[in-house]
């Protein structure tokens, strides 16, 4: 399915409702990059981060990254 609606254009399908709704959840849950097409959209920004993607982004080995999350309360995946 997410196949399907990521090579079609969901609007001219008559889908776009629904994918608007299954996006929003999937960036609520799953940490997904900038660069990255979901459903056929471009995602503007990272909602979440996994522990190798923050660790990336701020300089760290995920270790220490996966520790300093969870000693701030940070939602990491």
């Amino acid at each position: 399915m997410y196949q399907t609606f990521n090579e079609t254009n969901p609007v001219e399908d008559g889908f776009a409702p629904f994918c608007n709704i299954l996006r929003e959840c999937i960036l609520d849950d799953w940490p997904i990059s900038p660069e990255e097409i979901l459903l056929g959209e471009a995602v503007t920004e990272r909602r979440l981060h996994s522990r190798v993607t923050v660790a990336k982004e701020v300089g760290i080995g995920a270790q220490v990254a996966c520790a300093s999350a969870v000693k701030n309360e940070a939602q990491i995946d």
